[in-house]
């Protein structure tokens, strides 16, 4: 694979590979909202300020679905490998 013109370190590389993409990642975006000139942003920020945020609680509450089940599926898989690697809980313990 090509290396990639904004991943310094790639990230198959346990701690590095990620270190790089959360400083380089925020301050490329520090730096193109740098580069809009204040008149353009300042027009922007209006017309966004004069509009509603959508809402949606149905959206929401799906994607909190979403991650509740996700994390109770990794927890569930991880409680299994312990229990697989020879793990005891206390209440089974005799």
């Amino acid at each position: 694979m090509p290396p990639s013109p904004i991943d310094l370190i790639r990230d198959f590389m346990p701690v590095l590979g990620y270190l790089d993409d959360l400083i380089l990642v925020p301050s490329r975006i520090l730096l193109a909202i740098r580069l809009i000139p204040p008149v353009v942003m300042a027009e922007h920020r209006i017309l966004a300020a004069a509009h509603a945020r959508p809402m949606s609680r149905v959206a929401a509450m799906a994607i909190i679905g979403i991650l509740s089940d996700d994390l109770r599926i990794a927890s569930t898989s991880a409680f299994r490998m312990r229990l697989a690697q020879g793990y005891k809980p206390l209440h089974i313990i005799e």
